[in-house]
């Protein structure tokens, strides 16, 4: 329940020591967020750090497109191929998870 979605970074437990040496337990819970992430074109609602909300908002913003550059480079790949006018032999590259913050 107190999980990062993304790094996994979860509860943690320790020992809170007074002056007089006396020790009970302790558990510090991670600062964690409810952020709304696009994820293949589906909204997903996931419990993220601090730090992976910062990343994943840093690596897409707002108003970012990302796949506008996997497009560009597979038209140019198409255009290479029929410049040189050989047989094209496809190979399924796996696609690349695309992840959102809405």
């Amino acid at each position: 329940m107190y999980v990062c979605d993304r790094c996994q970074k979860g509860l943690q437990v320790g020992m809170s020591v007074s002056h007089s040496h006396i020790r009970t337990k302790k558990r510090s819970l991670p600062n964690l967020h409810v952020v709304t992430v696009k994820i293949g074109g589906k909204n997903k609602n996931m419990r993220l750090c601090t730090k992976c909300t910062r990343i994943v908002r840093k690596l897409y913003p707002y108003n970012q497109e990302p796949m506008v550059k996997v497009e560009k480079k597979e038209v140019v790949k198409e255009q290479k191929a029929e410049k040189l006018e050989t047989p094209e032999v496809k190979s399924e590259a796996p696609k690349e998870e695309v992840v959102r913050v809405v």
